[in-house]
C-alpha cells in the first residue's frame, strides 16, 4: 500500500494497494457496489467479470476499470494474480478518465480500449 501524492488526494481514495495471489484452484468474489471507479494494473492472469443479467456469460479483462454498479458483481480468478489498484473518487475518475461516467455505469472497460497501445504496455510492465 501506498500514499498518493498530496495533489492528488481529491482524486484518489485513500491509497494505492499493490496485491499478489496464488490460488490452488480458481475462486470468485462478490464485488459490492461502491463510489469508488477502481482502475486495475494487472500484472497477472485476466480477470473474469460475470455478466449481470447472465452469469453463465463473463468477459476476461486485463487491466480495467469499471464504472459504479447498481449491484453486485462477481469477479473471478483465471490464474495466479498480481497488480496494482487506484480507486478513484467520482471527480478523479472524469478527470482521468475524460468521459463521462454515465458511460461507464455497470460495465467495465479495458485500460487498452481507454488509452490505447500505453495501456497495453502496463500489462507488460514495459512502462
Amino acid at each position: 500500500m501506498g500514499k498518493p501524492h498530496p495533489s492528488l488526494y481529491p482524486h484518489v481514495k485513500d491509497r494505492y494497494y499493490g496485491w499478489s495471489e496464488q490460488m490452488a484452484t480458481p475462486l470468485c468474489r462478490r464485488e459490492v457496489p461502491t463510489e469508488d471507479v477502481p482502475v486495475i494494473i494487472n500484472f497477472g492472469a485476466p480477470f473474469r467479470l460475470f455478466d449481470q443479467a447472465d452469469p453463465s456469460r463473463w468477459t476476461d479483462y486485463r487491466s480495467f476499470t469499471t464504472g459504479a454498479y447498481d449491484a453486485f458483481v462477481l469477479v473471478g480468478s483465471t490464474g495466479p494474480s498480481a497488480g496494482i489498484q487506484v480507486n478513484l473518487t467520482i471527480l478523479g475518475a472524469r478527470l482521468f478518465l475524460g468521459r463521462p461516467l454515465r458511460d461507464l455505469k455497470n460495465r467495465a472497460v479495458a485500460l487498452e480500449d481507454l488509452f490505447g497501445g500505453d495501456a497495453a504496455r502496463l500489462d507488460r510492465g514495459a512502462l
